[in-house]
């Protein structure tokens, strides 16, 4: 990697924290859960009971 990626790397890596550290709207939880229910419910097919 080269010094000026890393400073790359560096200032995204402080946006993404400060951008989870924002107080998040019902919405927005609901919004983010859809995302990830959609990215992972093609690839799972089968229901799963939590602690099995």
């Amino acid at each position: 990697m080269e010094p000026d990626q890393n400073e790359q790397l560096v200032l995204a890596m402080r946006n993404a924290g400060r951008r989870l550290a924002e107080p998040r709207s019902i919405r927005d939880l609901e919004q983010t859960l859809g995302q990830i229910v959609a990215e992972v419910g093609p690839q799972r097919r089968t229901p799963t009971v939590w602690g099995q």
